[in-house]
Formats: C-alpha cells, sequence, structure tokens
C-alpha cells in the first residue's frame, strides 16, 4: 500500500480491526449470551465504529468533489455500506447472530473497496484528504463521546444482566438439589455473599461510565473505572468459589448417600450370615471379608469428614468391590453346605449290604 495512504486506511478501516475482532474477544459464554436482546448491546460498540466510519468516507467524498475527482465508485459505496449497517442493526433486533456475522463481514469487503478506490481517485491528493477526515472526526468529537458513553453503559448494563441471569440459574439448581434433600447452605451462604455485591458493582458502573467519557471502558485508567474493573474480578473469582462449593456439596451428598445406603446392605448382609452360621454353616472368610467391606466404609467416612472427596469415592468402590466378592464366597459356602448336606442324606438312606444289581451280568 502507498505510505501516503496509510493515515487515512487506519482511520476508515478502524471498523474493519473493531468489528473483526469484536466477538473473538468475548469469551464462549458471552458470545452465546450476546444472542436475542443482548446483541442490540453489542451492536451499540460496532455502531460507534461505524459513525466513524461514515463520517470519515463523507469527508473523503467531500473532498473529492472539491478537486473534481471521480467521487461516483465512492458514493456508491458508502450507500451500501450505510445499507449494510442497517441491515446490521435489524439483525441486531432480532436477535440473528448468523446474519450480523455475515453483514460484518460484507462491511469490512466494503471498506476495503472504498480505501482501494479512495487511493486510485485521489492520488497525490491523499494528504490533505487524510486531513479533511481528521478535521470531520474532531467537529464531531462530542458526537462521537456521546456514543462511547452508550457503549460503555450498554457494557455495564450486560454485565449486570449476565450477573442476574447467572445467579438465577443457580439459585434454580440449588433450589432442585435442595428439594432432593442436598444440604445447600453453604452454596446459599456463597450466594448471599456474591448479591450483596449487586447494588455495588451497579453503582461503581455507572460511575465508571461517568469517568470515561469519550474512552472505551476496557482503555479507560480513571480511579472509578480501575474500582469497577477490581470488584468485577472479584465477583468473577465469587463465581469460580461458588461452582466449587456447589460441586463439593452435590459429591458431599452423593458420598453420604452411598455410605448410608452400603452400610444398610451390610447391615442386612450380616444377618442373613448370621442366620447361616446358626444353621452350622461355616461362614468364617464371608464374615472377615464382610469386616473388610465395613473398615472400607468407615474409611470412606473418614476421608469424607476430612473433604477428601475422591478419596472417599476410591474407598466406597474397593468397599463394593470387596462386597460383591463377600456375596459370591457366601453364595458358593451355601451351596457347597446344601450339596455336602444333601450327599449325607441320600448316603443316610441307603442300608448297609445292599446288594449292587449290575453285578447279575
Amino acid at each position: 500500500m502507498n505510505t501516503k495512504m496509510l493515515a487515512i486506511a487506519a482511520i476508515l478501516m478502524v471498523v474493519t480491526a473493531t468489528i473483526g475482532t469484536a466477538f473473538a474477544a468475548q469469551d464462549q459464554s458471552l458470545r452465546e449470551e450476546l444472542r436475542g436482546k443482548r446483541l442490540l448491546h453489542h451492536y451499540n460498540v460496532v455502531y460507534l465504529h461505524t459513525e466513524q466510519v461514515r463520517i470519515g468516507m463523507e469527508a473523503v467524498i467531500d473532498y473529492a468533489k472539491e478537486v473534481k475527482a471521480d467521487h461516483s465508485e465512492l458514493e456508491v459505496l458508502k450507500n451500501n455500506f450505510n445499507s449494510d449497517v442497517n441491515t446490521l442493526e435489524r439483525a441486531a433486533n432480532d436477535g440473528d447472530f448468523d446474519e450480523f456475522q455475515t453483514t460484518m463481514e460484507g462491511i469490512r469487503d466494503i471498506i476495503q473497496d472504498f480505501r482501494s478506490e479512495a487511493h486510485s481517485v485521489l492520488g497525490e491528493n491523499v494528504p490533505e484528504a487524510r486531513e479533511r477526515v481528521k478535521e470531520a472526526l474532531e467537529d464531531n468529537e462530542d458526537y462521537l463521546n456521546s456514543l462511547w458513553d452508550d457503549v460503555n453503559s450498554a457494557r455495564i448494563e450486560l454485565e449486570l444482566e449476565a450477573f442476574d441471569e447467572t445467579l438465577d440459574a443457580i439459585e434454580e439448581r440449588v433450589d432442585e438439589a435442595e428439594d432432593r434433600g442436598v444440604d445447600v447452605s453453604e452454596v446459599r451462604a456463597k450466594i448471599d455473599e456474591i448479591n450483596d455485591k449487586r447494588d455495588d458493582i451497579s453503582v461503581k458502573g455507572e460511575a465508571a461510565v461517568t469517568s470515561c467519557t469519550g474512552i472505551r471502558l476496557g482503555l479507560c485508567e480513571t480511579t472509578e473505572a480501575q474500582e469497577y474493573r477490581d470488584l468485577r474480578e472479584e465477583i468473577k473469582e465469587d463465581f469460580v468459589e461458588l461452582r466449587e462449593i456447589a460441586r463439593d456439596t452435590i459429591r458431599k451428598h452423593a458420598i453420604t448417600t452411598g455410605i448410608d445406603a452400603s452400610q444398610t446392605i451390610l447391615e442386612r448382609a450380616r444377618e442373613g450370615v448370621t442366620k447361616a452360621e446358626e444353621r452350622g454353616i461355616d461362614v468364617t472368610t464371608v464374615t472377615a471379608q464382610l469386616d473388610e467391606v465395613e473398615d472400607l466404609i468407615d474409611s470412606a467416612q473418614a476421608k469424607l469428614d476430612e473433604k477428601d472427596y475422591e478419596g472417599a469415592l476410591d474407598e466406597l468402590r474397593a468397599a463394593r468391590t470387596a462386597f460383591v466378592d463377600a456375596m459370591q464366597e457366601f453364595r458358593d459356602t451355601v451351596r457347597s453346605d446344601l450339596e455336602s448336606r444333601r450327599q449325607a442324606r441320600s448316603t443316610e438312606g441307603r442300608p448297609n449290604g445292599t446288594i449292587d444289581g449290575g453285578g447279575l451280568i
């Protein structure tokens, strides 16, 4: 590219870089939230940059007219650009994420074509055209600053909505867990702690917007903006901790339920073994195996008390395997005893000295 065109390109192409990376800068969960009405909030960011480009385009066209340069193709491209911006707004209003993305790609192509055409028709007049673009942007500084305020306010609103909806979704799942008998007291305590910061983040957000007139909130270095960012990061960490507490709560409940069930099953198994022993069956091996199962269950409880959830699960799995082996041994022992008794009864029922008829042949 001719170096004389770099400055104009930097201004006219600002939307290319900004729009092209707007979604990439968002994390995956935020991309999903941009669907529907949230896409309209994001449109405010894009619209600001399209307005910068529109002002720059008009300045270039006005200058082309002044120097008698052919500006017909520039006019066509500007009209196409404005049309696509309208389509972008409609897609945002409709919550059509796919059309929004496609239209942004079209806008980038139009800007590229406008840049090339401006380079072609202005030639040596590029330096003066660059000055006209700068002047036009300066003349519209108050207007553009007001758009930055809208962008920053929309960003705050979007984050507060995400805050509210995330907590609502978590509380709904917590209610469901509580209905199933899960002790969710720790989870609710953390939710209350996060909720207490809701008003604070709203107030600090408004203060940050006020202090950052004409500056993107993420780049603003005022004290108010930094306080907002610090609190936002603190809340993010709170949500991470909340997820960990919720996960551990569910695991603790599941393990406790597993231990209780295991103890009940073990008690019933011991009752069956005791009855077999009372009938004279040798259950020494089975009893030892069930003692091992009980030791594993006790170990699982100890690890649960220490909040070693993985260790507790491992002990429960080992207890299950040991119990299956013990029950197999018990069945084999009972079957063996029954077979021995059946053979004994068969022998006792046959008189001594019985002649085997087979010996006659």
